[in-house]
């Protein structure tokens, strides 16, 4: 595999075998981070090709003194946000919400131990994921876009600083106001399972 400035340079001179290599290393990661915002297969593939699709006519416009996962991931995010907003104004947001609640928690599981569990356990163990989703997605759009990234996707606070384009306090603050927030709303649910 080509380094990253390489692949870029390549494919600032038209190279689509290059612009392919790219894809690849970051299509497993851009569609992760684009279902938690779409909660959706469909739209979360479509988020992210939409992005790669940006970054491709776009690239002439990256300078590499910049990091390019976090010019990317701004790019894949704005394209979540924006769609999220068309959603919500056509309130179609609130119709889809149930039936993605259950593949949103699906999702969670891969990639996890898949060992033969107890099924009071493993049922106990989803109930609990449902709830805390329910908890994310509750959060103010600001809050739960920090706690997305940093908590469940692993950016660090400097990446989502530089992806969001807002100052490191501002991720530090939305990410301690939204853990609180997170942990106030499921005191009372997880007290009951």
């Amino acid at each position: 595999m080509e380094d990253l400035n390489t692949l870029i340079e390549d494919i600032k001179k038209g190279d689509d075998k290059a612009f392919n290599e790219l894809v690849l290393m970051y299509m497993k990661k851009a569609y992760s981070v684009a279902f938690r915002f779409m909660r959706n297969d469909g739209d979360s593939q479509d988020m992210v090709q939409e992005a790669f699709l940006k970054v491709y006519i776009n690239i002439d416009s990256y300078n590499k003194k910049y990091n390019f996962s976090s010019w990317f991931y701004r790019i894949l995010i704005n394209c979540c946000i924006n769609a999220l907003k068309k959603r919500s104004r056509s309130r179609f947001l609130l119709d889809s919400w149930e039936k993605d609640k259950t593949l949103e928690i699906e999702k969670l599981e891969i990639g996890r131990d898949n060992s033969i569990r107890n099924p009071e356990e493993d049922l106990i163990k989803k109930e609990k994921n449902k709830i805390i989703m329910e908890g994310v997605y509750a959060l103010p759009e600001k809050q739960r876009d920090i706690l997305v990234l940093y908590d469940i996707e692993g950016f660090s606070q400097h990446e989502i600083s530089d992806i969001l384009n807002i100052p490191l306090g501002s991720v530090m603050s939305r990410l301690f106001y939204g853990r609180k927030r997170l942990k106030k709303y499921l005191r009372k649910f997880l007290k009951e399972i």
